[in-house]
């Protein structure tokens, strides 16, 4: 969408927007009094800036720990903006910067590591119990904080993330995708029943069909496309943010998602 908006959208144009969705999200209430931490890369920050900000406005009584990786200070996206936060919201938020390219008195000079996590952790904030758990970047960056924080005894649920890209899930050569499948989309409370070939995406197919399916990234992070499979059986592509439990509730990506049996029916409603 960014590549669109900057070459194709010009002033007057109307955008319909969707709410927001997925699993990368925050509750904000006047009457929280928590303690966030949130660590980011690059582009990662765009979602979790808003986080801060609604937190930041919202719930006087919660602080929010900002732990940002770059290149160098002069990459840094939006630190003009996060660095006046700092200055309004002093006893609320603090940020530490971390630079791959560039070394700055003060701030921590490389890539976030578990040696950096650790210090901010265990050294910094020692004193402060964490009840979320914000990590947006690249998957290998993802992958070493969310070990790192279920190593030391953070709860999975405490602990959200959204990926950049994900890798894709090894080949299931035992799964036979010619041929084709008749599937049934429950959406907004309507059935709607069309055959699909199986080596193609459901939520393409749905699409095709008129459906007015939900989705954003189409790459399998950030969970807009959830459905729950009702009959039948699918194999998906790429799969980093569904867990063991949400796969087993019979929850799929359907950007991702072929169907493998002959009839299946999955439900958008239900989830």
């Amino acid at each position: 969408f960014s590549v669109y908006a900057n070459q194709n959208l010009r002033k007057g144009q109307q955008l319909e927007v969707s709410p927001p969705e997925g699993k990368f999200t925050l509750d904000v209430s006047d009457s929280n009094k928590f303690n966030y931490i949130a660590f980011v890369a690059g582009s990662g920050i765009t979602p979790v800036l808003s986080m801060i900000k609604s937190v930041l406005e919202t719930e006087r009584e919660s602080k929010f720990i900002l732990l940002y990786g770059n290149k160098s200070s002069e990459d840094t996206m939006f630190k003009n903006e996060i660095d006046n936060l700092k200055l309004e919201y002093k006893d609320q938020l603090k940020v530490h910067y971390v630079f791959s390219q560039s070394f700055e008195d003060d701030e921590s000079k490389g890539r976030i590591n578990i040696e950096i996590i650790k210090d901010v952790l265990k050294n910094k904030y020692q004193h402060i119990s964490f009840s979320h758990y914000f990590l947006c970047g690249p998957e290998e960056m993802i992958d070493l904080i969310k070990i790192t924080l279920l190593e030391d005894g953070v709860n999975k649920d405490a602990i959200k993330y959204e990926l950049f890209s994900t890798s894709p899930l090894a080949n299931d050569d035992s799964k036979d995708l010619s041929g084709n499948s008749e599937i049934t989309i429950l959406l907004d409370d309507e059935e709607t029943t069309f055959e699909m070939e199986k080596k193609d995406i459901i939520l393409s197919s749905a699409l095709l069909q008129g459906l007015d399916a939900p989705y954003s990234c189409q790459g399998g992070i950030c969970s807009s496309c959830l459905a729950k499979v009702i009959e039948g059986e699918v194999i998906m592509d790429n799969n980093s943010i569904l867990d063991e439990d949400e796969l087993n509730e019979g929850l799929i990506l359907t950007c991702q998602s072929h169907p493998v049996s002959s009839r299946i029916k999955i439900d958008y409603d239900d989830v």
